[in-house]
C-alpha cells in the first residue's frame, strides 16, 4: 500500500500542469509597404510558420495592413527543465518584391511595419 501512494504522489508531480494551452503559432499585425517609395502594398501574402511547418498566409488589404492571430492548442505537454519554444518569424512575399523574413518575439506584442524592397528587373 506504501509504493501505491509513493506512485501516486509521484505522477501527480510529474503531471502537474501537463494539460497545457501552448501557443502552436505567433501571431502578428501591422503594415507592408514599398521601401523605396513608402506606398502602402496591397495583395502581399503575410504568414507565420507554424511550428509544424504549416502556414496560413493572409493578403494584406488595399491599406497594406495585415493581422494574423496567434494559434493556440491545449495539449498534454510534459515540460522538463527549461523549455524555449521555436523561434518564430513573419514572411512576407508579393510579385516583383524580395521576400522578407522577420523573427517575431515570444510572448511580446508583435506589431511590425514591413518594407519590402523591389527585385532587380
Amino acid at each position: 500500500m506504501r509504493t501505491y501512494g509513493l506512485l501516486c504522489v509521484l505522477l501527480a508531480v510529474l503531471c502537474s500542469g501537463c494539460l497545457q494551452k501552448h501557443c502552436v503559432s505567433m501571431g502578428a499585425t501591422g503594415v507592408v509597404f514599398d521601401s523605396q517609395t513608402g506606398s502602402p502594398l496591397s495583395g502581399a501574402l503575410v504568414s507565420v510558420p507554424s511550428y509544424s511547418g504549416k502556414p496560413k498566409p493572409v493578403t494584406t488589404g488595399s491599406d497594406g495592413r495585415f493581422s494574423i492571430p496567434p494559434v493556440m492548442h491545449r495539449d498534454f505537454v510534459l515540460l522538463m527543465g527549461d523549455f524555449v519554444p521555436p523561434v518564430s518569424r513573419l514572411v512576407v512575399e508579393r510579385g516583383g518584391y524580395l521576400t522578407t523574413n522577420i523573427s517575431l518575439v515570444m510572448l511580446q506584442t508583435n506589431c511590425v511595419a514591413v518594407g519590402l524592397t523591389p527585385a532587380a528587373r
